[in-house]
């Protein structure tokens, strides 16, 4: 088992992407062996702040028992322990996901799967809750309006203003005729969103920019404090390749309003598989993933970390020192439920419940918009210019003689000669 750690303090150059491995210098040799036996390597689990000095894990496949419960891990001692917990335990599970409320002190979770090594899947569509302050686990009753929500797993999770916004990963749909699951990409069409005051729960469409289906991608919260910045990712619709991708997309969270921003610097390797936090709330820090697959020898990793300026779009190779203390912008709005009837659907059991609905997005999107407004300015320009060719060729007409036949134009040049001519010689006859 490895921990490393990343002191930021001084800043941060991703030419000089120093880390130290927390449990490479213990002394204590029988703890050590102990440790070992009972806090044992895992993948696909998740992890959230407990305090300044400590932080949590849950174990997701490969993980040993004490993983799968909940680990905490000192960060002054170097050690590991298991917490008292009351409360209905999760079962094991993998790829589920975990957003902390800090201000509550509550780590919220939903979703994922069984682990690898168990011979039957399963998987999960609760939402639920850790109490860090009294070392519970709470199953609150979700309120869902539209049907039965499918499973999930692989997925993202922001929380922004009490609203837990699940993104992308993939769905499990159980089968009655063949007792089976059915899998597929969760593609950002929609979004599933969770009110964690009030327990409810709605599936809803996204608008705008919307990026192509992939999974294994990060999420941040947008230091405007109602938007999610999406970078990278597999393309969901390559089976044959791995087709990871670099790419930025923001979600506003109060209309659901997806738009690519204009981003300038050297663009970080394409990957999938990595982690990403935000620093200072206006920096993106993309560390490690995976980024090729050769099928003789598997994935392909790499160790770069990349930096996202958010306010400015703008990839950076360092962040600076600073001793001042980033502040938490307050939002200008959040995303608002519709009204409509929400029923308990009862979570992790009804599997065959599987009607779930995404309500109709209300909101313009600013392409649509931007559209409406062309077209309008458009036949408003034909207009006129229909309405000034009219009223030019009327006033050439009025100035020609109405007796004339259609071909007027040589007879009018052929008379105004005539008209010279015989003044020419009315001047020349006066001249004698």
């Amino acid at each position: 088992m490895e921990v490393w750690q990343q002191d930021l303090s001084n800043g941060l150059d991703i030419h000089h992407n120093c880390w130290t491995n927390l449990l490479g210098d213990s002394i204590d040799q029988e703890a050590t062996n102990t440790t070992a036996t009972l806090y044992q390597p895992y993948k696909h689990g998740i992890g959230f702040k407990v305090s300044d000095g400590s932080f949590a894990v849950q174990g997701g496949d490969n993980a040993s028992t004490a993983m799968s419960r909940l680990a905490y891990f000192d960060l002054t001692t170097h050690s590991w322990s298991s917490p008292i917990t009351q409360g209905s335990e999760p079962s094991p599970r993998a790829r589920m996901s975990v957003s902390l409320n800090e201000t509550t002190k509550t780590a919220w979770f939903y979703g994922g799967r069984t682990e690898s090594t168990e011979q039957s899947s399963d998987y999960f569509n609760s939402f639920y809750h850790f109490d860090i302050q009294t070392s519970t686990w709470n199953w609150p009753d979700t309120y869902y309006s539209g049907g039965h929500r499918p499973a999930r797993y692989g997925h993202s999770s922001n929380l922004i203003s009490e609203r837990l916004f699940i993104i992308g990963g993939k769905t499990a749909v159980h089968s009655a005729d063949s007792n089976s699951w059915v899998l597929s990409s969760g593609d950002f069409q929609s979004i599933l969103i969770y009110d964690t005051a009030h327990h409810q729960a709605i599936s809803m469409a996204t608008i705008g920019d919307i990026p192509p289906a992939r999974y294994s991608f990060s999420t941040v919260n947008g230091p405007d404090g109602k938007s999610i910045v999406l970078f990278g990712g597999q393309n969901a619709t390559d089976t044959q390749a791995f087709d990871a991708t670099n790419d930025i997309y923001v979600l506003d969270t109060c209309t659901l309003n997806w738009s690519q921003p204009v981003i300038s610097g050297r663009p970080p390797i394409a990957r999938a598989g990595h982690e990403a936090i935000v620093y200072g709330n206006q920096y993106m820090i993309v560390m490690m993933g995976i980024q090729n697959y050769d099928s003789n020898t598997g994935p392909i990793y790499t160790d770069e970390t990349a930096i996202l300026d958010m306010k400015s779009w703008t990839w950076v190779s360092n962040i600076p020192a600073t001793n001042t203390m980033a502040t938490t912008t307050t939002p200008t709005c959040r995303f608002t439920f519709p009204v409509v009837i929400p029923d308990t659907d009862g979570d992790d059991g009804n599997y065959n419940n599987n009607n779930a609905t995404v309500v109709s997005n209300t909101n313009k999107s600013p392409t649509t918009t931007q559209l409406a407004v062309g077209i309008t300015f458009g036949i408003l320009g034909f207009l006129l210019l229909t309405t000034g060719a009219v009223i030019f060729i009327m006033r050439i007409r009025r100035d020609v003689d109405a007796k004339q036949n259609p071909r007027w134009v040589p007879t009018v040049f052929k008379k105004r000669n005539r008209e010279r001519i015989a003044s020419a010689s009315v001047s020349s006859s006066t001249s004698v």
